[in-house]
């Protein structure tokens, strides 16, 4: 028997179900979407905490920032903008390391975020990270930029000010008085103030110049202008000035300080300022940084002290402050300075990275002979081998080419003939030419 009554009643059980499920769908749906708003709010705060960090100079800060904000927001509309200017911080760094790890962020990113915006600026920014490695020896970033044969241009900015420029022109007597009232109105720019601190520094090498410099490192209130005094005490001869900057070196919490501080050193052609960027570069408590910067000065005082001392401090450091001092001997033109750098290329139980560092210094700075660096090619491993044909390509001629071929024709391992084949395009050299016809036609 047919039940109106009952299927009334199914009916509406149906239709009521159908509702609550609609319900609950939409309130999954605006959980989902408030949960979205939160991961996006928060991600905006650490992202602008990281753009603030980066607008103030502070890179590694900022590096760290917009990692955290790809790594706990990945799903943010923030994280792939957030790659992007990791790599500018870690760029800005100057670092082999760093640049390094500025490509893996972005290459996480293309893959990550094909299609976000910026693509034309990442790009641009990988191959300018590549050159740059490139240029330190990096055999893989050089094959790269050389296969693009992108090009950038870079703008120059000069800040003057028209206002001060005169006082260059007028006498010390009447310059300084001037140049120091200025120094003292903290509430004018910084700007204005940098300008007066670079005039006082060209008008006098006197006591009462260094004792204003030291007043407006101690007192003004931004630190761009601190920084600037602490580099222009560089002009400053004397006693009183190494005695200044030395209380930088080892009290100025400013990384930047410091750094002004051993360039102002270095300029101070004396024992004790050599003594103290000695010092600096052994003091385990200083930042890395300021470490780098010691031993790249000390390099740059080009004697043959600084030379043995650097090859003495080599066993003591980490591999990153290694590389440095690799770089600084390598700019030395002692005979003992190239033997040293073969020493540690040759050197199986050194690190792998320094050893090809080391190699490619020789072969850039001491003119090392193509029998030489083919020694360093027999019964090595891959990656020193990569090493080997990059410095060949880098140093051209006949010979150079001669060797590649050789590579090409005796080379059991495809992927290093196939950069030897690489390299022997670039050469501008009928040679070439005919033997890349000649492999073509085998």
């Amino acid at each position: 028997m047919y039940d109106r009554g009952s299927t009334t009643h199914r009916f509406q059980t149906a239709c009521w179900l159908t509702l609550i499920i609609l319900v609950v769908s939409l309130g999954g749906a605006c959980t989902g979407r408030a949960q979205e708003s939160d991961e996006n709010v928060l991600a905006q705060e650490l992202y602008e905490q990281a753009r603030q960090a980066l607008n103030e100079d502070e890179y590694r800060r900022a590096a760290t920032r917009f990692r955290n904000v790809y790594e706990e927001y990945e799903s943010s509309r923030y994280a792939a903008d957030a790659l992007y200017w990791r790599a500018f911080a870690l760029y800005r760094l100057d670092r082999s390391k760093y640049l390094r790890r500025a490509l893996e962020a972005l290459e996480l990113r293309r893959e990550r975020f094909p299609e976000a915006a910026m693509r034309d600026e990442a790009r641009d920014l990988a191959t300018r990270l590549r050159g740059e490695l490139a240029r330190r020896g990096d055999a893989d970033a050089a094959e790269r930029v050389a296969r693009a044969a992108e090009h950038e241009t870079q703008h120059d900015e000069e800040l003057k000010m028209a206002t001060l420029q005169a006082l260059l022109n007028m006498k010390s007597d009447r310059a300084v008085p001037l140049l120091q009232k200025v120094l003292t109105q903290t509430d004018s720019s910084a700007e204005l103030r940098c300008q007066a601190v670079f005039l006082l520094a060209e008008h006098g090498e006197t006591d009462e110049v260094a004792d204003t410099l030291l007043e407006v490192y101690r007192n003004d209130p931004d630190p761009k202008v601190r920084q600037n005094a602490i580099f222009w005490l560089s002009q400053v001869p004397g006693d009183e000035t190494l005695a200044i900057l030395e209380e930088v070196v080892t009290t100025a919490e400013d990384d930047e300080e410091r750094t002004n501080a051993l360039f102002a050193l270095q300029e101070h052609d004396s024992d004790r300022a050599a003594e103290i960027l000695r010092d600096v570069a052994r003091d385990r408590n200083q930042p890395e940084e300021v470490r780098e910067n010691a031993i790249f000065w000390i390099g740059q005082r080009g004697g043959r002290s600084e030379i043995e001392f650097l090859m003495q401090l080599y066993d003591d450091l980490d591999a990153d402050l290694r590389e440095n001092v690799l770089f600084s001997i390598s700019e030395s033109d002692h005979d003992d300075a190239g033997e040293w750098l073969v020493r540690i290329a040759g050197d199986e139980d050194e690190d792998i990275e320094l050893r090809k560092t080391a190699l490619f210094w020789l072969g850039q700075n001491h003119d090392l002979p193509i029998a030489q660096i083919m020694a360093f090619y027999e019964g090595a491993d891959r990656e020193m081998k990569e090493q080997v044909i990059f410095l060949l390509s880098n140093r051209g001629g006949k010979e150079a080419l001669h060797e590649l071929v050789k590579i090409v024709r005796n080379e059991r391992d495809t992927e290093l003939r196939s950069n030897a084949v690489f390299w022997i395009g670039q050469f501008d050299d009928p040679e070439a030419e005919a033997v890349l016809l000649e492999i073509i036609e085998e």
